[in-house]
């Protein structure tokens, strides 16, 4: 018999999703469903304009819970704290039931003020800002005692960010990569300038000033590499005029795109993807969900050394790894784009990385850990 398996995420599932969290949560739904598993299933947003909703979703599982038993539990918490407090009651409730739950969790902002978007707020002329900043802190220090008490086991991206946590039992659960059916790569004309792609938000933290002003050093001696950023339009807006004024440089072609529609022919032009974060303490231990879409995509990974994700490209060959400087990450450019051989080596090995990578795959980690627990 198939596994039951109670799925609890904290998105809509028939929305869009357009954030990291929301794009993990969907995938690993699907790759769970592609392993066999039948799902009992929990939604909703977890935000307070839907908390009514969430809340009554939750009231309702709970009561199914009393005449159907899912084997397992597995959870894909929200960035931020519990709003619907039902969902502590939830997760109590399966640890008095004696369900093996596990949960993924990603979000460690609240641990690193600089990281919350909340610089300023312990300004005592900004005391909204610092309450609301204060509570928010206090709920997640308290839902994290509760996840520590319920679970048998918690992922984590990585193992540095599993470091910071007093977690009893604990893994790794990487994003994944998802299978794609890949035209060949279009014929290059002889010379033709080779072409990186960056997908992503636009700021200094995730590295767009250092990413411009690389590829504007790359170039300051010829046309030695195309870029094509992908942004939103508001968030390349809002950065520095430094930054925008790049903008009608030959070798920079801004876009704004969606979806695996919109971005299939962006990427089906580039040679190399970029990753440029800059590093700190928090992308230290973070693992970008884009730099599994390049693979995806079997693209070569340029990468800064923020240490979990360079440790991943150098360990793996599928790109190479600079310092978060422009003079470093020039260097990288010139070197990526000067040499076609390097890129179909580091292509050809995106390929197969890509295979052993996928959602399903990180989805069946976790259900062989259940078969673990439930025969010790």
């Amino acid at each position: 018999m198939p596994l039951k398996l109670l799925y609890i995420t904290y998105i809509d599932t028939q929305d869009v999703a357009l954030s990291g969290s929301s794009v993990r949560a969907l995938k690993m739904l699907e790759a769970f469903r592609s392993c066999g598993c039948e799902v009992m299933l929990l939604d909703g947003w977890n935000r307070k304009d839907k908390l009514r909703e969430r809340d009554e979703r939750v009231k309702a599982l709970l009561m199914r819970l009393q005449t159907e038993r899912p084997d397992a539990c597995y959870c894909e918490l929200p960035s931020g704290p519990l709003f619907c407090k039902r969902d502590i009651t939830l997760l109590q409730e399966l640890k008095r039931q004696g369900i093996p739950l596990a949960l993924f969790y990603g979000d460690a902002y609240w641990r690193f003020p600089a990281f919350r978007d909340v610089e300023g707020t312990r300004d005592r002329r900004n005391l909204p800002a610092f309450l609301k900043d204060s509570l928010i802190y206090w709920m997640q220090r308290y839902d994290w005692r509760v996840y520590r008490k319920t679970t048998t086991r918690i992922y984590f991206p990585s193992a540095s960010m599993a470091e910071l946590f007093d977690a009893p039992a604990w893994g790794v659960s990487f994003p994944g990569t998802s299978p794609l059916v890949l035209e060949p790569p279009a014929a290059r004309p002889v010379g033709a300038t080779p072409t990186g792609i960056y997908v992503g938000g636009a700021s200094p933290r995730y590295g767009t000033p250092l990413l411009l002003e690389s590829f504007e050093r790359a170039n300051a001696e010829g046309n030695r590499a195309n870029l094509i950023l992908v942004c939103p339009e508001e968030r390349w807006a809002q950065l520095p005029e430094k930054t925008r004024r790049l903008e009608g440089q030959p070798w920079l072609q801004r876009r704004t795109a969606y979806g695996a529609e919109q971005l299939a022919p962006l990427y089906q032009q580039a040679d190399f993807a970029c990753l440029p974060l800059r590093r700190n303490i928090y992308n230290d231990f973070a693992m970008a969900i884009k730099l599994f879409e390049y693979l995806s995509y079997h693209k070569p990974i340029l990468a800064t050394d923020c240490k979990e994700m360079a440790a991943f490209v150098a360990s793996e060959d599928i790109g190479i790894v600079r310092k978060d400087t422009v003079e470093s990450y020039a260097d990288g450019i010139r070197q990526i784009a000067g040499d076609a051989q390097l890129r179909a080596n580091l292509a050809a090995r995106c390929a197969i990385v890509s295979e052993q990578n996928s959602w399903k795959a990180r989805a069946q980690a976790i259900l062989d850990d259940f078969a673990d627990h439930c025969s010790s």
